[in-house]
């Protein structure tokens, strides 16, 4: 029953951010999309779209559904960028969905490090002409995906990758250390958040900005 109410929990988040952006005229400018986790760079929860009003909400239908093919705890809150759903599922896999149908556009599961117990709330994006990336963290890992095919950057950190312990003193780099929520972007950087252990031998917890 658990497990179902999670699935069900995580169901609704995606069908929220499907019914909030409607791609299926124009695309929307970008401030009406959901390009950052909450929303933008204050974590606001705020969309200046008008489409759904206090008056019109209980009207609301489910537009489509997606099963994501695993189970566990879902925390994330989607983001949407040029028409495309990004998040990651309860076992940290990213995937891309086509907003207005929910097919699915690609997954990325990275078989050297499985996070079957690990838990992210989002993912990044980043942007630079023609070159758009995902960016995600899974276990001590903060990874770049190409936006458009999922595939990894193996040109970011070392194969695709960069260790979130990376720069930490010798003696923390056997220690417990991820990054549940997703980093936030300035300028050229991605700022991370991490999350350490809350014993006496916890990593220290330096805010650090690698180069997307």
């Amino acid at each position: 029953m658990q497990s179902r109410k999670i699935s069900l929990l995580a169901l609704a988040v995606l069908f929220a951010a499907a019914l909030l952006f409607n791609f299926t005229q124009n695309p929307l400018p970008i401030a009406f999309e959901w390009r950052e986790y909450l929303g933008g760079p204050d974590r606001a929860h705020y969309s200046p779209l008008k489409e759904i009003t206090t008056e019109n909400v209980k009207n609301m239908q489910v537009a489509w559904e997606f099963h994501t093919g695993d189970s566990g705890q879902m925390q994330c809150n989607p983001i949407v960028v040029e028409g495309i759903l990004y998040a990651p599922t309860a076992s940290v896999h990213v995937v891309a969905l086509d907003a207005a149908s929910g097919r699915e556009l690609w997954r990325f599961i990275d078989s050297r490090d499985p996070q079957a117990l690990n838990t992210s709330r989002g993912v990044t994006y980043w942007a630079d002409g023609d070159d758009k990336r995902i960016l995600f963290t899974a276990g001590p890992w903060l990874y770049a995906l190409n936006a458009k095919t999922g595939k990894i950057i193996e040109s970011f950190g070392d194969d695709g990758r960069v260790s979130l312990r990376l720069g930490l003193p010798e003696n923390a780099q056997n220690k417990f250390i991820c990054s549940n929520t997703p980093g936030t972007i300035y300028q050229d950087l991605i700022v991370m958040p991490v999350r350490l252990s809350e014993g006496p031998d916890a990593a220290p917890g330096h805010v650090r900005a690698p180069a997307p």
